[in-house]
């Protein structure tokens, strides 16, 4: 019993760092996706273009990347083994464990990623992985994501918001069809594809779902295990709020309810709850009630329907909520009214929230390009990097799309 604790000992707060240590030579020493995936190099098919910095996040960033045969561009997502050991660092657990849920949250990205198929998800095209990191090939969303698009155009009509409600709810309709959930859907996971811009309407706009990090297969007869939330504080659904990330608690209504505060949020550019209310709501078993503004306020100048959209999304029980399918079919989104349809300016005033965490995170990744050497990223991405071809790796100069 001894010999096996220690070796297999437990994260507390006193061996994070040899814990880590230990986790991190554990997955570069054995992949963590299937072996087919360290089979290839990526460099003998893509050309990387790490000087060209199009994204960060939480244990990855997203440079461009070119496809040698047809010269096609894409954007490849880097998941540094570094970065990924320290994001499951769960005080009391076994470090085998923590390794294991490293090796099935990872993986289930990976997999479901290149499973989905649909116009309005971002598409995965191919996986690599080496010692260091792991390599997403994906296809290129030009707009930016969805809020900072409708932060530039100065607002956006409502006539825009059907068709892109449209297509996310078409997309939540097909993967829930699959049994998959995606559990962190918020407007900075919904990139702009492409459009046509007509004046103060924007036609033929495509959106892609992104970043399915916290998405699951749903399993019945599962029992309850531990782990911890998941999901965007304010997006996130009650259940996984105060449940944690409990397999019996969730459905593809856990989508539904992210999807309503979304809606909410493009429409009036605010939260539906401040988090404080949020919490006191769920916590003191109060239930969430959803109540709008008294007097002028931005719901005013949309479509008669609207409230009651959100209103039967942003539900405190899952099974009231409206389903995907259903929410396709309700006459906010099928309404073809003729009124006149005023560019809605809410979602991108100085004063609303969801503007703010916007002009942060522009901020910050304003920050990363012009400074990618001033940052924790660098050695990491270096390190990644130094076990692939060098002819094969654009690092200076820029490219653009």
């Amino acid at each position: 019993m001894g010999s096996g604790a220690s070796k297999d000992p437990v994260l507390t707060r006193d061996n994070v760092d040899s814990v880590q240590a230990m986790i991190l030579k554990m997955i570069e020493k054995n992949p963590i996706l299937d072996k087919k995936f360290s089979k290839r190099n990526i460099t003998d098919i893509y050309e990387i273009q790490a000087s060209n910095r199009i994204g960060v996040g939480g244990t990855s960033i997203v440079v461009g990347c070119m496809e040698k045969a047809t010269g096609r561009n894409f954007v490849c997502k880097i998941m540094t083994k570094r970065k990924i050991s320290s994001t499951y660092l769960l005080l009391g657990s076994p470090v085998s464990e923590i390794v294991a849920l490293i090796r099935k949250t990872t993986r289930n990205e990976v997999d479901t990623g290149l499973e989905l198929k649909h116009p309005a998800i971002i598409e995965t095209i191919d996986a690599f992985e080496n010692n260091s990191g792991i390599f997403l090939v994906q296809e290129h969303c030009q707009g930016g994501e969805l809020f900072e698009f409708v932060n530039k155009r100065q607002g956006i009509t409502e006539r825009m918001l059907h068709v892109v409600f449209s297509q996310i709810l078409s997309a939540l309709a097909y993967i829930h069809a699959k049994g998959i959930i995606h559990r962190d859907l918020k407007p900075e996971n919904v990139l702009v594809q492409g459009y046509a811009d007509a004046g103060d309407d924007v036609r033929n706009i495509e959106v892609k779902i992104i970043d399915f990090g916290m998405s699951k297969k749903l399993q019945t007869g599962k029992a309850k295990r531990r782990g911890t939330q998941v999901g965007s504080r304010m997006y996130v659904a009650p259940e996984i709020k105060f449940q944690g990330d409990d397999t019996a608690a969730q459905t593809s209504a856990v989508d539904m309810f992210s999807f309503g505060v979304l809606a909410y949020v493009m429409i009036s550019g605010n939260f539906p709850f401040s988090d404080a209310k949020y919490h006191e709501m769920c916590n003191d078993d109060q239930k969430i009630v959803l109540t709008f503004p008294d007097g002028p306020s931005e719901w005013d100048n949309v479509d008669s329907h609207a409230k009651d959209f959100v209103q039967k999304l942003i539900q405190f029980r899952p099974e009231d909520r409206m389903t995907a399918t259903q929410a396709l079919g309700h006459p906010y989104i099928t309404s073809k009214t003729t009124k006149k349809l005023n560019r809605l300016k809410s979602v991108s005033r100085q004063g609303s929230v969801e503007n703010k965490l916007l002009n942060k995170r522009i901020s910050m990744r304003k920050s990363f390009v012009a400074s990618p050497k001033a940052n924790s990223w660098s050695g990491d991405i270096a390190e990644t990097l130094d076990g692939l071809s060098d002819s094969s790796i654009k690092k200076s100069g820029s490219h653009h799309y």
